[in-house]
């Protein structure tokens, strides 16, 4: 439930030089404190960790305020995380974005600084990252260490896992077009998409919550040359 700030200070009285430790005690309330050690992750100018109450957490310094705040950054999806199994979770900051590995759901979460909103989560199985500089473009690469096997993975680096199609899903939200009172019919479905040669999309469509009523399921090929422009 505790949190607390460790600072050293040190101090000199002639020849003999000592280090103090000083512990504060922070404001915080029950289930406040981090799961685990992995899950601290340093960001900008303060820290990000995930807490008991499975929150991703910003402590940071704010202006003129000089005391550290408590930021919650995962409400946007907090139906997400309350479900999630955060043993050995995990992050680091990258190029301006948050890269939080949640190895027992398979499951990486990214939050853009840039845009200030949580990106599209990816099926990736990793327990941890690294930053690692290419000797030759030295530029610095993003790397996800596997949570089943001895292996570790390039990541923003092509269109597929190791050559392996990369499945995604796209959500959207229930649409009743106006009075829910009122029949509504259709006979057409526009669909508009960027997609290659090697891609199938698979689009079911749900009638009424979840599809109680009915479900449609169609299958959109990237090789088909009619819907191409």
């Amino acid at each position: 439930d505790d949190l607390y700030r460790i600072t050293f200070e040190e101090y000199s009285n002639g020849s003999d030089a000592r280090e103090t430790i000083k512990t504060k005690k922070l404001r915080a309330g029950a289930g406040q404190s981090a799961i685990s050690q992995n899950a601290i992750i340093p960001v900008k100018n303060g820290i990000m960790y995930i807490t008991n109450e499975k929150t991703l957490t910003w402590l940071t310094s704010i202006e003129n305020v000089f005391t550290p705040q408590s930021l919650p950054i995962s409400d946007p999806i907090k139906n997400d995380f309350d479900m999630f199994n955060f043993t050995g979770a995990s992050g680091i900051f990258f190029e301006n974005a948050l890269w939080l590995a949640i190895p027992a759901e398979n499951l990486v979460y990214v939050y853009d600084f840039d845009k200030a909103l949580w990106q599209t989560p990816f099926t990736i199985p990793v327990m941890g990252f690294s930053i690692i500089k290419n000797e030759t473009t030295q530029m610095n690469y993003l790397y996800g260490h596997s949570n089943s096997v001895n292996e570790t993975y390039k990541l923003n680096d092509g269109l597929d896992d190791n050559g392996v199609n990369i499945e995604f899903i796209a959500s959207f939200a229930y649409r009743q077009y106006g009075d829910r009172g009122v029949l509504h019919q259709f006979d057409e479905y526009f669909n508009e998409l960027y997609m290659s040669v090697s891609t199938t999309v698979t689009c079911t469509h749900n009638y009424e919550y979840q599809g109680a009523e009915l479900q449609i399921v169609k299958t959109i090929a990237g090789s088909d040359t009619g819907l191409q422009f």
